[in-house]
C-alpha cells in the first residue's frame, strides 16, 4: 500500500516539476523571434506578435495568441493578409496520457483575411505554395501511418469563431467580395453522440448580399468514417437588383450522411422552399472515383413563376435593348467543358406550372449526363387538354457541340395556348405538332441558321382569327364586276381542318403542303418565315366548293377560280392582300376553258 501512495505522490511531484518548468523557467516568448524569422525566410512575408504568448499547464494545457498578422507580398495596397485579435486552444492534461483528447476550450475572435489580386495577376497566395512532391509524400505517409493509431476519445466542450471576415479583392476589375463568418460553434461534442452545430455568416458580392442562419445535430463516428447531420436546417435570405422581386428567401430542412471511408454523400430533403416553390427529395453523390457522380430525384409542388419574370416593356425600349445586347453579347461557342466533370442522373416532377397566363400540369423530367454527352430522355406535361412530349441531347464531346431534338404535342386546344403565351388571338382548333431537328454550333448568332428540321402540323375543327376569307372572296367578285366591296366586321374563317409541312435550314422556315378545307372554301399555299429577319413570304390560293348547297350566286360564279392571297409583312405584324391581278388571270382561264368547251375544244 505504502509503495502505491508513493508511486502517486512520485507521479504528481514529477508534474508539478514540469509545470513549475513551463510556467517560470520554459519562456514561450523566447520563440517569438526565431518563429519570425522562420515565416519571412519560407514566404518573404512579415510576422507581427504584438502581445506576449501565454499558455497553461495544468489541468489544462493550453495556448492563448493575440494580436497577430501576417502581410500581404510588398508593394500590395492593402498591408495585411491576415490579421488575428484573439486565439485560445485549451486541452484537458491527464486525458492525454490515455490517448483522450478532451478539448475545453477552442475560441477563435477577430480574424481578418484580404486576399488581393493585381492588375498584372500577382496575388496575396504568391509564395505560399506547397512543399516539393517529395516532401509532400513523404508527410503524406507519415499522417497515413499516425492515423493508424486512433484517438481512444475525442471529447471537445465548445467551438467557438467570431467575427472572421474574408474579403476577396481583384484589383483588375475593381470588384470586392465579403464573406463575413459572425458566429460558428460546436458544444459538447463526443465522438459517436450527438453534438450542437450552429452558424451565421453573410456575404456581399457588390450587387447581391446573403445572410444565412442555420442550426444541426452533428454525429461523427469513432472510427472517423462517417459524418451526419440530422436535421440540417438553414434558412438563407438574399437581396439585390438582379434577383427577382429584389429579395428571396430561401428554407432548408435536411439530412446529410457523408461516408469518408468510402467518398458517398446522400443529403434527404425534407423541405426545400425557395419563396413560394416546395420541394422534397434525394441526392446521392459519389466523390471517390475518376469523376464525381450525382443522382437526384426531386418532387416539387405548385410552381407559380409569374413574380419572378421579367416585367413587359414598351416596344421601343425592347428595340433598345436588342440593339445593346447585340453589341455587347459574347459570340462565342460557350464552354461546355463542365459537362464532362462529372456524372449525373436527375428525375423531376412538378404538380404544375404556371408562367403568366400559361397553365400547365403533371410535368416530367428525366435526363443523364455520362462523360460530356447530355441526354433528355424525357419532358413531358399536360397542357390545354393535351400533352407534350420532348426528348433531346447534347454532345459537349467535341470542340463544336451537337445536339439533336424531337417535339410533339397531341390533342392540344391551341387558341387559349396562344392568348395565353402571346396574347395573339390568330388560331382555334385541336393540334397536333411532330418536329425532329439536329445542329452544331451553339453561337448566338449562328444558332438560327445552324438547326436543320423537317415537321408537320395539324389543327382540326378550328378557325383563323383576323382575315374573313369568304368576304374577301365575295369583294373580289365586286372588283370584277365593277361593284364596291363590303366591310369587314367578322374577321373569322372557319375550317375543318388545316395542314402543313415544314422544313427549317439555313434559317429560312418553309410552310408546303398548306391545306385548309372548310365548308365553303378549299385553301392551298407555301411560302416561308426568314427567322433571321423575321420577314413573312407566304402565298395562298383559295377556291370557292361548287357542290356547296344554298351558296349565293356571285359565289357560284367564282366557283373553281382560284383567288390569290399574300400574306407579308413580320411575324408580329402579318399583312394578309388580295393578288388581283393574279385572281383576274385565273378568271381569264376558267372563262376561256368553259368557252373552249361550248365548241367542243
Amino acid at each position: 500500500m505504502k509503495i502505491i501512495k508513493w508511486l502517486v505522490g512520485l507521479c504528481l511531484f514529477s508534474i508539478g516539476l514540469l509545470v513549475v518548468y513551463l510556467t517560470m523557467l520554459f519562456d514561450l516568448n523566447d520563440f517569438k523571434p526565431q518563429i519570425i524569422e522562420a515565416v519571412k525566410k519560407q514566404t518573404g512575408r512579415d510576422l507581427v506578435i504584438s502581445k506576449d504568448l501565454s499558455w497553461t499547464v495544468f489541468p489544462n494545457v493550453g495556448i492563448e495568441i493575440e494580436a497577430v498578422t501576417l502581410s500581404n507580398p510588398s508593394g500590395f495596397s492593402i498591408k495585411n493578409m491576415v490579421t488575428i485579435d484573439k486565439a485560445v486552444a485549451e486541452v484537458a492534461f491527464m486525458p492525454l496520457l490515455s490517448k483522450e483528447i478532451e478539448v475545453i476550450r477552442l475560441k477563435l475572435e477577430g480574424i481578418d483575411v484580404n486576399l488581393v489580386t493585381r492588375a498584372d495577376g500577382s496575388s496575396s497566395l504568391d509564395g505560399l505554395s506547397s512543399k516539393s512532391n517529395k516532401s509532400t509524400k513523404s508527410d503524406a505517409n507519415e499522417s497515413a501511418s499516425e492515423s493508424n493509431n486512433e484517438l481512444n476519445k475525442l471529447h471537445i466542450n465548445g467551438i467557438d469563431i467570431s467575427d472572421t471576415k474574408l474579403s476577396i479583392i481583384n484589383e483588375a476589375s475593381n470588384t470586392k467580395q465579403v464573406v463575413q463568418l459572425n458566429a460558428f460553434s460546436v458544444t459538447e461534442f463526443d465522438l459517436g453522440k450527438e453534438a450542437t452545430l450552429h452558424f451565421d455568416f453573410n456575404a456581399d458580392t457588390g450587387g447581391i448580399k446573403v445572410n444565412s442562419v442555420g442550426n444541426s445535430t452533428i454525429i461523427l463516428a469513432k472510427d472517423f468514417n462517417d459524418l451526419t447531420l440530422k436535421q440540417f436546417k438553414v434558412e438563407t435570405e438574399v437581396e439585390g437588383e438582379p434577383i427577382p422581386n429584389k429579395r428571396i428567401v430561401h428554407n432548408l430542412d435536411s439530412d446529410i450522411h457523408v461516408n469518408l471511408a468510402n467518398k458517398k454523400v446522400n443529403l434527404t430533403l425534407n423541405n426545400f422552399k425557395l419563396a413560394d416553390i416546395v420541394a422534397k427529395g434525394e441526392v446521392y453523390a459519389e466523390y471517390g472515383g475518376r469523376k464525381p457522380s450525382v443522382n437526384v430525384e426531386l418532387e416539387f409542388n405548385d410552381i407559380d413563376l409569374t413574380p419572378y419574370m421579367p416585367k413587359s416593356v414598351e416596344d421601343d425600349t425592347r428595340s433598345d435593348n436588342k440593339i445593346a445586347v447585340s453589341k455587347n453579347a459574347d459570340d462565342s461557342e460557350p464552354d461546355l467543358s463542365v459537362l464532362s466533370s462529372v456524372n449525373a442522373k436527375i428525375n423531376v416532377t412538378i404538380k404544375s406550372i404556371k408562367a403568366k397566363n400559361i397553365e400547365t400540369s403533371n410535368w416530367v423530367l428525366n435526363t443523364s449526363l455520362t462523360d460530356g454527352l447530355l441526354n433528355l430522355t424525357k419532358l413531358s406535361a399536360d397542357l390545354y387538354e393535351g400533352s407534350l412530349l420532348v426528348t433531346s441531347s447534347l454532345d459537349a464531346r467535341k470542340s463544336l457541340p451537337q445536339y439533336a431534338f424531337s417535339s410533339e404535342l397531341s390533342n392540344v386546344k391551341v387558341r387559349p395556348l396562344l392568348t395565353a403565351a402571346a396574347d395573339l388571338d390568330v388560331l382555334a382548333g385541336t393540334a397536333e405538332f411532330h418536329v425532329k431537328g439536329s445542329g452544331q454550333s451553339l453561337r448566338p448568332s449562328k444558332i438560327k441558321t445552324a438547326i436543320k428540321a423537317k415537321g408537320n402540323l395539324r389543327f382540326s375543327d378550328g378557325a383563323l382569327y383576323g382575315v374573313n376569307i369568304p368576304l374577301m372572296v365575295r369583294n373580289a367578285k365586286a372588283k370584277l364586276t365593277g361593284g364596291a366591296g363590303q366591310e369587314d366586321t367578322v374577321r373569322k374563317t372557319d375550317f375543318t381542318s388545316l395542314s402543313s409541312d415544314f422544313n427549317l435550314v439555313n434559317g429560312i422556315f418553309g410552310l408546303t403542303n398548306t391545306k385548309m378545307i372548310s365548308p365553303l372554301i378549299r385553301v392551298s399555299g407555301q411560302g416561308n418565315v426568314n427567322l433571321v429577319t423575321e420577314a413573312l413570304n407566304y402565298r395562298l390560293e383559295t377556291e370557292i366548293v361548287a357542290s356547296l348547297e344554298g351558296q349565293s350566286s356571285e359565289l357560284k360564279e367564282l366557283s373553281g377560280v382560284p383567288i390569290p392571297l399574300h400574306i407579308k409583312g413580320t411575324i408580329t405584324d402579318p399583312k394578309v392582300s388580295l393578288d388581283t391581278k393574279a385572281l383576274l388571270n385565273n378568271k381569264l382561264d376558267k372563262e376561256k376553258d368553259s368557252l373552249f368547251k361550248k365548241f367542243g375544244f
